[in-house]
């Protein structure tokens, strides 16, 4: 393998740790936020259940 594409290829995996952490530390805010302000659960479930559903279709996708 070529040694551009090598670093290119570990740049984009960089990218993929940093898009994960990003979307993690936000899901957690999230819950943590729901949990501060009592939200009912008819409020905060169809939140969580798209961001985890956006999580995997990112992970797959990628």
């Amino acid at each position: 393998m070529a040694p551009n594409a090598q670093i290119r290829q570990e740049i984009g995996f960089l990218q993929e740790i940093g898009f994960l952490l990003i979307f993690g530390f936000l899901f957690s805010f999230s819950v943590d936020f729901s949990k501060r302000w009592r939200f009912s659960n008819e409020v905060m479930a169809p939140v969580a259940r798209s961001e985890i559903g956006f999580l995997f279709g990112f992970l797959f996708f990628c």
